[in-house]
């Protein structure tokens, strides 16, 4: 093809060399957005106030304290610990729980499975997109209802923002925002 009087380019390539320009624009913007598992690493302290869904009751929890510990496991995976405790309206001491999971890459890039199952009968999986780092528990409630629990833990700058979110039968029943400081090494 012998060059156009109009420049290096056919007229006729244009639009599909602009396409091209702006899709790999686009994916290096998003791939210098992405984050790896390292920049999750580290103790995270903070609070939040419990939400209810619309149309659902007020949870009897008011505020929430949270810790979150993310380090290196064997195999490329981590490892998350993270305690809450739950001060509750009605009751006078506050509610405490510590969960500890080892997580391994599942296949997929960005994918991760528990390596056994933690407290109860949950089932864990994770996975990193973005800025975010969701983690996953999936079980059943006495009553044979299916419960999940979410947290996206979102990286911005030195802080990390968590949404936990608790469904019951794929339905939010409640939620709790929180903001959380790396603690010093």
């Amino acid at each position: 093809m012998r060059p156009s009087r109009r420049g290096i380019v056919p007229a006729a390539l244009l639009p599909a060399l602009a396409l091209s320009l702006a899709l790999s624009l686009a994916a290096a913007r998003a791939a210098a957005q992405t984050l790896g598992i390292e920049a999750f690493y580290g103790s995270f302290y903070g609070a939040g106030i419990a939400e209810a869904a619309p149309g659902e009751k007020p949870p009897d929890t008011v505020t929430r304290d949270t810790n979150v510990e993310i380090k290196p496991a064997p195999g490329g995976g981590f490892t998350v610990t993270w305690s809450a405790v739950s001060h509750i309206a009605a009751l006078q001491a506050p509610k405490d729980r510590t969960v500890t999971v080892e997580f391994r890459p599942a296949g997929r890039p960005g994918e991760f499975a528990a390596v056994a199952a933690a407290a109860g009968s949950e089932r864990y999986w994770a996975k990193l997109h973005g800025r975010t780092l969701t983690v996953v528990a999936e079980g059943k409630t006495a009553d044979g209802r299916r419960d999940t629990q979410q947290w996206d833990r979102t990286m911005s700058g030195g802080q990390m923002q968590l949404l936990y979110v608790r469904s019951s039968d794929g339905r939010p029943v409640f939620s709790v925002r929180s903001s959380l400081v790396r603690m010093a090494r």
